[in-house]
């Protein structure tokens, strides 16, 4: 496979850092020219955030990036027009946020992201004709994104990866540090992320999810933070990854906090998701929040630290 150059980074934007526990020590600098890979991305109308991703050397083709997925997965119709065939008895059980399903993995030779390649990686083949990866042909999940430390400039409006060691043991001035928990669900191999919000003083986790083109919560949620619901339209639906289901009441929360982290008013969306079960929350109060929450702020995300780091 051909690879992808190295873009040339326009901007010497640096983001000083303090050291921790040491007095009078120096400055530690993470300097985006160190980016193992800087990409452009676009935000659909939905929040998903696109970038381009080559399939076995051919592309560009539109990927949403999704916290949310334990494994990258290639849209059927794209997969067919790249030629990219299903491996026989190879059926992976997905969880999505409506329904789960079992569906075959594909042999893809490589990814590749910029100048980043991504050698035999696991995909799935999804139908993709009516959940929320509608328009785009893929989804890097966790899978990939755990490969690096993973950097969101919302002004520049480009990612940039970096070695998943490279912000070990820094605190970053003007950046709040979010814890993240990881999780596995069922027999995946990569875990997913929750990280606490606080709604009306409550504090409720909430499952990190990039993929998710809403916020959403469960019905103990709702009820542990006080907030009255409204019903919604009886044409109104959730979108997961391949299916729908309707969208039962919405409330209002007219401020989301994660730490000293102020988000404003948000909209979540209650709806009986069987994702909420898969992860043993159907009787705790549990939220899912999606792209549009993280929309217009530079963030990063620390793997190997187990966090992540919000800009004020």
């Amino acid at each position: 496979m051909r690879e992808l150059s190295r873009m040339t980074v326009m901007t010497r934007v640096t983001l000083a850092a303090a050291c921790i526990g040491l007095s009078g020590c120096a400055t530690v600098i993470l300097d985006p020219g160190e980016a193992l890979a800087v990409i452009p991305y676009e935000t659909h109308d939905d929040g998903l955030i696109v970038i381009d991703v080559q399939v076995n050397g051919q592309g560009p083709l539109s990927f949403a990036l999704d916290t949310g997925a334990s494994i990258s997965s290639i849209v059927e119709d794209a997969a067919r027009r790249l030629g990219v065939r299903a491996v026989p008895d190879s059926l992976v059980t997905i969880h999505g946020a409506v329904a789960s399903g079992e569906f075959p993995l594909l042999d893809v030779e490589s990814l590749g992201v910029a100048n980043e390649v991504w050698r035999e990686p696991p995909v799935v083949a999804l139908p993709g004709r009516v959940g929320a990866i509608q328009g785009v042909d893929g989804i890097l999940g966790i899978d990939f994104m755990r490969r690096y430390t993973v950097m969101f400039s919302a002004g520049e409006r480009v990612l940039r990866l970096f070695d998943p060691d490279s912000v070990r043991a820094r605190a970053y001035s003007g950046w709040e540090a979010v814890p993240l928990r990881p999780f596995i669900i069922g027999e995946a191999a990569e875990p997913l992320y929750l990280f606490d919000i606080q709604i009306n003083a409550r504090r409720i986790p909430a499952l990190f999810d990039l993929g998710a083109t809403a916020n959403l919560m469960n019905w103990p949620a709702a009820d542990y933070i006080g907030v009255v619901p409204v019903d919604v339209d009886s044409d109104a639906v959730v979108r997961g990854a391949f299916e729908t289901t309707e969208a039962v009441a919405e409330l209002t929360a007219n401020s989301v906090y994660t730490r000293r982290v102020g988000w404003g008013t948000q909209l979540f969306t209650i709806a009986d998701l069987e994702i909420f079960s898969v992860l043993q929350y159907e009787d705790s109060p549990l939220a899912i929040t999606g792209a549009g929450l993280f929309r217009g702020r530079s963030f990063l995300i620390d793997f190997v630290g187990n966090r992540l780091l919000v800009e004020d």
